[in-house]
């Protein structure tokens, strides 16, 4: 028996060729790594003479086919039509890879007579496909059967899929979903594939569909049961309750017709196939070590428990290794401009400009804003020293100003500054008067100002951007530590950090809140600057074919497989603001209730990423300085870390004019960033609190 199989190297088709080898049909492989495009007719011309074909190609994601609804329509119709055609050539019996097309149940369980209610382009395109089979069967004779799977899991499924995400998430001793009250009726892989064989065998005559699933509903918390039990290890599950519109709370099929014709029925239960699943594509040993891997973040006791380090748990694998299958792995290629495109979105600027990491991106701003050698550019002094280098690459001079209580510049020191130790000057410049402020004291131009939102509080920039504008100097928004964080009050309410100057730095390195490892972000939305920006990033080529470049250039670029991992990072982004402020309020609510410490308040203008966790000491109550806390925490294998050195104290730095510099001492002293990863748990934050109360 000659049987086709569109979509072989899929998820299903792999497993179903290997147990069609087996059982020694003969096999014709259609699939878009042979070259074989199922919406392209003429590729059909060439196919031979088959008996059965099976069709498993097609867009399969119910989410992703709201975004591309004309594209899930159109191929998967084309598809099946294509491939009932071939059918009809050679009056070959089709077997069709359907779904569950029920929408909202009407009653439990669900079985074919059930009403059809379509809820979203792939299951239109499903229904449209049984349509189309009915039609043929009809008119033409064709036997054709549909196999409506419901929830399929097992080895080779997508990686972003549900199973594979709370496997991934597991090893850390955390599984965080959007809503844990569904509950799915979950079929393993070899179940379905020997629906397939049953249907083979299956003597049809006109059209008949199948449900083909387990025939019963699990909670997501059952699944998570049975991976503790596997792994030996507590998972922690972490409900974002993001229920979405319409959601179906309960999905279990009636099996009994699959049973009755096709002789079929699952065999696997869902704790059998979980347990093959982990021995098969994630071994113990491989689950093992990438727990071992996680622990760091895991809560333990005796654990090291890390100040702040990444969580990759979505789709980054996936992307990366697209990269590397395409052989996109450097400064071009479709992850980057994707990159771009979607933190320009997400941020609401018109332009992003994707950079090495955040400093060059500060590099490549200050430019642009028009810094010259010896300008002066107006700096905190509490930051870390990036932006403060960025100024001298500039061969520019930092002017350090003081901190406020959320650690960010003194805006009204700094508005202070400006009112009363600058002033303005008109120079002619090619024979147009410009109007620059000039520091009284040194008599160099400032020409810009960068007001970083530190541990991703924002910086009030109301007041300070119009003096700003009075004064023409350009602000450059430090924003590498506050992605996320957006202004609910005041002039900018609704924005963004990183919107409000001429331009807005990103960071994405290993320790933020989203990463690429190494990565950086240029906001803007002047058009004419975010094209010089690109140019500048890029060496500044004129001619890339010829490599003519008339201005000095830096590589500056950041690679496809970095954003591709930035990407999947952004997606997650909604979660861990989520997650990042439900562990600030843990740790605040019980922290604050030891007397001599205090968790930093955040600004009330703005919703904040909450980034970094600020710890102050009050030493003289709390019986321990600065020191040593860190030394009773580090006992206890838990990271934590200082506030940076004031910049203005930094040995390149000495020398450099300050201006009415006093708390940000204070701060200095008095400070500890504890830990604060996503992959935090409650535990991890309980052992902290616990040993700061031992004092």
């Amino acid at each position: 028996m000659v049987v086709a199989v569109t979509g072989s190297k899929g998820f299903i088709g792999s497993h179903l060729v290997n147990r069609l080898n087996e059982l020694g049909y003969e096999l014709i492989e259609l699939d878009t790594k042979n070259g074989f495009n199922v919406t392209n007719k003429n590729h059909f011309k060439e196919v031979k003479k088959i008996d059965c074909i099976i069709h498993l190609a097609g867009k399969v994601s119910i989410s992703e086919s709201f975004s591309l609804a004309y594209d899930y329509l159109t191929d998967n119709y084309l598809g099946i039509l294509n491939v009932l055609e071939l059918a009809r050539k050679y009056n070959a019996k089709i077997i069709f890879a359907s779904s569950n097309i029920y929408g909202q149940p009407q009653y439990l369980p669900i079985d074919e007579i059930h009403p059809f209610q379509v809820t979203n382009p792939y299951t239109q395109s499903k229904l449209m496909g049984e349509q189309l089979c009915q039609l043929y069967s009809n008119n033409f004779g064709l036997s054709c059967i549909a196999l409506r799977q419901f929830n399929i899991y097992g080895p080779r499924m997508n990686a972003s899929s549900l199973i594979p995400t709370i496997l991934k998430q597991s090893s850390s001793g955390q599984v965080i979903v959007k809503d844990s009250k569904p509950q799915r009726d979950y079929i393993y892989i070899d179940d379905i594939i020997e629906a397939y064989v049953a249907s083979l065998n299956y003597d049809c005559h006109g059209f008949e569909a199948f449900n083909i699933a387990s025939g019963k509903s699990h909670y997501i918390k059952e699944i998570i049961k049975i991976v503790e039990n596997k792994l030996s290890k507590d998972i922690e599950l972490i409900d974002l309750g993001e229920s979405r519109k319409n959601e179906i709370l309960n999905i279990e099929a009636n099996i009994s017709k699959a049973k009755v014709i096709l002789k079929w029925e699952p065999k696997i239960t869902l704790e059998e196939g979980m347990s093959s699943l982990i021995d098969h594509s994630y071994s113990i040993d491989k689950a093992t070590s990438i727990a071992n891997t996680y622990s760091k973040t895991d809560n333990i006791n005796n654990d090291f428990i890390p100040l702040s380090v990444p969580s990759f748990k979505g789709n980054e694998w996936g992307y990366v290794k697209e990269c590397i299958d395409t052989e996109w792995v450097s400064s071009a290629g479709k992850f980057v401009d994707e990159f771009e495109i979607k933190i320009a979105e997400y941020t609401k600027s018109k332009f992003a400009i994707a950079c090495v990491n955040g400093t060059a991106a500060l590099h490549i701003s200050l430019l642009l804003s028009g810094v010259m050698p010896d300008d002066e550019v107006i700096v905190p002094t509490l930051t870390f020293i990036a932006p403060i280098n960025a100024v001298r690459y500039c061969n520019a001079h930092p002017v350090f100003m003081d901190a406020d209580k959320y650690y960010n510049i003194d805006v009204k020191k700094t508005i202070d500054f400006l009112l009363n130790e600058t002033e303005m000057k008109t120079i002619i410049v090619g024979g147009e008067k410009l109007s620059y402020s000039y520091n009284k004291k040194t008599g160099r131009r400032v020409s810009a100002i960068i007001p970083v939102h530190v541990f991703g509080n924002a910086v009030w920039l109301d007041d300070l951007s119009n003096i700003c504008i009075q004064k023409n100097i350009k602000i450059v928004e430090d924003a590498t530590e506050s992605l996320g964080t957006q202004y609910i009050k005041g002039n900018f309410k609704g924005k963004f950090t990183g919107t409000i100057g001429e331009f807005g730095c990103l960071s994405f390195n290993g320790n933020k809140i989203i990463t690429t490892g190494g990565g950086g972000m240029i906001l803007t939305d002047n058009k004419e600057l975010a094209i010089k920006a690109k140019y500048l990033t890029a060496q500044a080529k004129d001619d890339e074919a010829r490599f003519i470049h008339n201005s000095i250039g830096y590589n500056y670029r950041l690679t496809n497989m970095l954003a591709a991992l930035g990407i999947a990072q952004l997606e997650q982004l909604p979660d861990y603001l989520k997650i990042k402020k439900k562990n600030y309020l843990i740790y605040k609510e019980n922290i604050d209730k030891i007397t001599g410490l205090h968790l930093t308040e955040l600004p009330e203008y703005a919703n904040n990423n909450y980034w970094m966790y600020a710890l102050q000491i009050d030493k003289d109550i709390y019986g321990k300085d600065r020191e040593q806390v860190m030394s009773l925490l580090d006992k206890n294998k838990i990271q934590t870390r200082p506030v940076w050195f004031l910049n203005h104290l930094q040995k390149e730095f000495i020398g450099c004019q300050t201006y009415h510099i006093e708390y940000a001492e204070f701060l200095l002293g008095n400070t500890l960033n504890i830990p604060c990863s996503v992959n935090l748990t409650k535990n991890s934050i309980d052992r902290v609190v616990e040993k700061l109360n031992e004092r």
